[in-house]
């Protein structure tokens, strides 16, 4: 055979095709139905027009890669609408370009009530392995993979295979350089997917998991477009985990399981748009290293799930436009283990807003330590207004709530005590060391602590009105 020599299915078309029906699974009258690979391929075979038996063990999918792999790569074309069967782990080894594809785009987002109509990769009753698909080069930095317009679907029950992994490398292969996923949907996968391929960019576009215990990005510098993820999360997992560099157009999160954080940052995470309908989870964020979010919206928050929690060890934590729509009474922000500090750790919550309804919310209780803190927007929600001794009220407004600064405004209006006992009235958000008062234009004889104001009672019939700024730390 001449070394210039290419085979003919890649000189006349730029793909090859697999089909899910064939003679074999009486679903055609003609081998693979007409395709290059499907369920009449031999198992094992390297070239289209191989047959069995012994049959294919992955719908002629395997075998369709390795046809292409000593070729440097190509296009693999899954031209059915079908289930695509598989009863061992697909594995690409070698410095190639791999595109797995559908031929038609079978959905477009699930929120909108879209359902998968496209080709399913599907594990069957009798599958034997720990994955679906992995991937690795011999060479650093060579090759690619992409997966395109499928499904992937794994284990009928108990969430015990993983799909797309590249974490575990063989003996002598490297992770490929760059992964792309797009207009994929994964269903009933412990891992949905674990893109650790260092070179980047990866590229997550327009993705779905559902029913599965967690999707992570690990090692990798990933852009992440569009991401939804329906039922995921587990007692021992989160629903998403990123290790790496990552940046996040916009995620979708609804009815996440299990006792963890929804988000975990492990890295450097940074999300446009992150929207969650809570369910059965404690907590929607954990930060170990660096983690900033531009809009935040949580619709219905129980009691029990706090919004972030905070390491001990130096994290940024910055998250803008938040929105949190209460569907009980709310006592805890923050998650931590009272016995550590946080003074490595920085925290800055801007333009808060808190849809209360009937219910009722508190900040709770500061992580030991945790100084280098700043919460914005707070005042509206957590405005308080006491009633004076004998008349008149008092309205508590916290302006400024930082680490090293803080400042409430007192509004007295038509304020009344004609009795003997001084009243006190305490600060919507208390202050950490010092608070001293000043202003105070009311008449008023006041003094300040660090939880609160005294207001000595002038023992009158008269009334008093203004205003009394208390500031420190």
């Amino acid at each position: 055979m001449s070394q210039n020599y290419i085979p003919q299915k890649i000189q006349t078309k730029p793909y090859i095709t697999v089909s899910a029906k064939g003679l074999s699974n009486g679903l055609s009258n003609t081998f693979n139905d007409g395709a290059d690979f499907g369920p009449d391929t031999l198992l094992n075979a390297t070239a289209p027009g191989q047959y069995g038996p012994p049959f294919t063990q992955t719908t002629g999918i395997q075998e369709a890669l390795n046809y292409l792999i000593p070729l440097g790569g190509g296009r693999v074309i899954l031209k059915d609408t079908s289930i695509y069967y598989i009863n061992e782990p697909l594995q690409i080894l070698g410095n190639v370009s791999i595109t797995i594809t559908g031929a038609t785009k079978g959905w477009v987002s699930a929120s909108t009530g879209d359902q998968w109509v496209g080709p399913v990769i599907a594990v069957s009753s009798t599958f034997s392995g720990s994955q679906m698909l992995s991937y690795f080069s011999e060479s650093q930095n060579i090759g690619s993979i992409t997966i395109e317009k499928l499904q992937f679907l794994g284990s009928p029950s108990g969430n015990t295979i993983n799909g797309i992994m590249t974490n575990v490398v063989p003996s002598g292969y490297y992770q490929f350089p760059q992964t792309i996923i797009r207009d994929v949907k994964f269903s009933r996968f412990n891992v949905a997917f674990n893109i650790n391929a260092p070179g980047g960019p990866n590229i997550i576009d327009n993705v779905q998991v559902t029913s599965s215990n967690t999707c992570i990005v690990a090692n990798a510098s990933t852009h992440i477009t569009s991401l939804e993820l329906f039922g995921t999360g587990s007692s021992t997992t989160p629903s998403f985990q990123s290790n790496g560099v990552t940046n996040v157009d916009n995620v979708f999160i609804a009815g996440a399981q299990g006792n963890n954080d929804i988000l975990c940052a492990g890295g450097q995470l940074n999300i446009n748009t992150v929207y969650i309908q809570p369910d059965a989870e404690v907590g929607f964020i954990a930060n170990s290293n660096q983690l900033i979010i531009g809009n935040l919206f949580i619709d219905g928050v129980n009691n029990n799930q706090w919004l972030l929690s905070v390491a001990s060890t130096p994290s940024y934590t910055e998250i803008s436009n938040v929105i949190m729509r209460l569907s009980a009474n709310y006592s805890q922000l923050f998650n931590y283990n009272p016995g550590l500090n946080y003074s490595s750790s920085i925290v800055n919550i801007k333009n808060f807003e808190i849809v209360p309804g009937s219910y009722t919310f508190a900040l709770g209780s500061l992580p030991p330590g945790l100084t280098n803190f700043e919460i914005e927007g707070l005042s509206e929600v957590l405005t308080t207004t006491t009633n004076g001794t004998t008349a008149g009220t008092v309205k508590a407004v916290p302006l400024i709530y930082k680490g090293n600064y803080k400042k409430v405004v007192f509004y007295f209006n038509g304020y009344e005590n004609d009795t003997t006992t001084n009243q006190t009235i305490n600060y919507p958000l208390p202050f950490s060391t010092i608070a001293a008062i000043t202003s105070n234009n009311t008449g008023l004889t006041i003094s300040a602590s660090t939880s609160g104001i005294t207001v000595t009672s002038p023992n009158s019939t008269a009334t008093f009105s203004g205003i009394v700024v208390v500031e420190g730390y």
